[in-house]
C-alpha cells in the first residue's frame, strides 16, 4: 500500500514548485518532502503542485510530517518509537530567561527529522515533558528549558476504493 505522501505525489517524475523568501525552487515530491524535513521551508511557505494552485505547505497532505498527541483516523503501520530533546538557553545579566516556545519548536523539528529518516509520515501518541535548570557561569547564571518528547513514528496507508 502507498503512503499518503506517495498518493499525493501521483507520479514521482512530476515537478512541484516551492516559494520561500521570494525565491522559487523546483523538485519532485519526495525531494520537496526532504527539504521540508530539513527545514529549508516553513509550513507557511507556498508550493505549486504540477496541476494546481499555490497553497501553503501545511495544507498539502503528506508534505509536512504530522505530530499528534492522539491517534490518526487513517490506517497506518507503526515503524518505531522515537525520542527527541529540544532546549533553549538564556544567559546574561538582564532578560526574562529561556524561552519554552523555542525549546518546544526545536523538539518538534527534531521529532519530524527522526520520523522522516525512519521513513514515516506521522508521529502519533506524542508525549512532551520539560524541566528548567539554572547553571553558574563566569558572569551571572544561565537558565535552560529542556523539553523531552517521544512518540511512535508511523507510515500511513492509502485506502483503495473500488467500484
Amino acid at each position: 500500500m502507498a503512503t499518503v505522501a506517495e498518493s499525493a505525489a501521483r507520479d514521482e517524475g512530476e515537478i512541484w514548485k516551492a516559494m520561500a523568501d521570494g525565491k522559487e525552487y523546483s523538485a519532485d515530491f519526495n525531494t520537496l518532502r526532504q527539504w521540508i524535513a530539513e527545514e529549508r521551508f516553513a509550513p507557511t511557505d507556498q508550493v505549486l503542485p504540477p496541476e494546481g494552485e499555490w497553497t501553503p505547505i501545511e495544507n498539502v497532505p503528506g508534505l509536512l510530517i504530522i505530530l499528534t498527541t492522539g491517534d490518526l483516523e487513517v490506517p497506518y503501520e507503526p515503524i518505531d518509537a522515537i525520542f527527541a530533546i529540544g532546549s533553549h538557553t538564556y544567559g546574561g545579566l538582564f532578560g526574562s530567561g529561556a524561552d519554552p516556545n523555542q525549546a518546544f519548536d526545536g523538539v518538534k523539528r527534531q521529532l519530524r527529522r527522526v520520523c522522516h529518516k525512519r521513513g514515516g509520515d506521522a508521529v502519533v501518541h506524542c508525549d512532551f515533558e520539560y524541566r528548567v535548570a539554572v547553571s553558574s557561569a563566569l558572569i551571572g547564571t544561565h537558565q535552560v528549558v529542556e523539553i523531552f518528547a517521544y512518540g511512535t513514528a508511523v507510515r500511513t496507508k492509502r485506502i483503495s476504493i473500488r467500484s
